[in-house]
């Protein structure tokens, strides 16, 4: 009987196995080959680069580097090794400040995974692949009717400051309706 068969028989046997259990067997291969760090980065840029990079930026793949400190294993040395190139994608013109900001860009990268993953960025000009989302729509007008009797419930208030607040949100919570 083939080892997965025989994992097989044995999950029957043995009742209802976690999913999470299989997950290291099933994903290892495509870990070892691609890694996730491209993945992270694209998940969580606009927390690592900021949201005015991350805007106009796009992390599309990391080449190269040391592996992450948990996937070294027996392998751990302690000594430093250098870090791979990222390959990021700009559009307009803030290709040319990222260059001046490389370092502390790149900085913020290796904190964030704790470990040397990028040495080197290659910018990359073009546009992004993900077309910006569209603004939310503008909220309708207030009518008459509704606007004085938000103007009649918050009247009790002594308080301006507020009275007024509490009527700038009644306002903004009731044109989204």
């Amino acid at each position: 009987m083939a080892d997965e068969e025989r994992d097989i028989a044995l999950d029957r046997r043995g009742g209802l196995k976690a999913v999470g259990a299989h997950v290291g067997r099933l994903t290892g291969p495509l870990v070892r080959r691609r890694g996730t760090a491209t993945a992270r980065l694209q998940a969580e840029w606009s927390l690592i680069a900021g949201t005015e990079i991350a805007r106009h930026s796009l992390p599309e793949r990391l080449v190269g580097g040391p592996a992450p400190p948990e996937a070294r294993g027996a392998r751990k040395t302690g000594k430093p090794t250098g870090g791979g190139t990222l390959k990021l994608r700009v559009d307009g013109p803030l290709a040319l400040e990222l260059q001046h900001q490389a370092l502390q860009l790149i900085e913020r990268i290796n904190g964030y995974f704790g470990y040397p993953a990028v040495a080197r960025l290659q910018i990359v000009q073009g546009p992004l692949p993900n077309p910006r989302p569209a603004p939310p729509p503008m909220p309708r007008p207030l009518d008459a009717a509704r606007q004085r009797a938000l103007r009649e419930q918050v009247a009790p208030i002594g308080d301006d400051a507020l009275r007024q607040a509490l009527e700038r949100l009644g306002r903004a919570i009731l044109t989204r309706r």
